[in-house]
């Protein structure tokens, strides 16, 4: 078992957090609850729900959107941190608009 903190754990951190916790890891949040979170900042937040519209939207309208590829397959795909980290930072470097 690590010991692992995720913190400002906004939707993706959650997802993470989740993922990590049914492995056995003993995860530590900081981030404000969700609520708190929404009357501290007055607006929707985005929640772990959304991964699969997020990702079914980036591959309808074709838009390369890595990070949420990285998190559907973690959480549905039996995609490791450890894999998706190395994926994210090795991939190739190009001009984003």
């Amino acid at each position: 078992m690590k010991n692992i903190a995720i913190i400002g754990s906004g939707s993706w951190g959650t997802a993470l957090a989740i993922h990590l916790a049914k492995m056995d890891n003993n995860i530590k949040m900081w981030a404000y609850l969700q609520e708190e979170a929404k009357q501290g900042i007055g607006m929707t937040i985005e929640a772990i729900d959304n991964i699969e519209t997020a990702y079914e939207l980036s591959k309808k309208y074709n838009v390369e959107m890595p990070i949420v590829d990285s998190v559907y397959n973690i959480l549905f795909n039996k995609l490791t941190p450890e894999e998706a980290v190395f994926k994210l930072m090795t991939r190739e470097a190009k001009q984003e608009d």
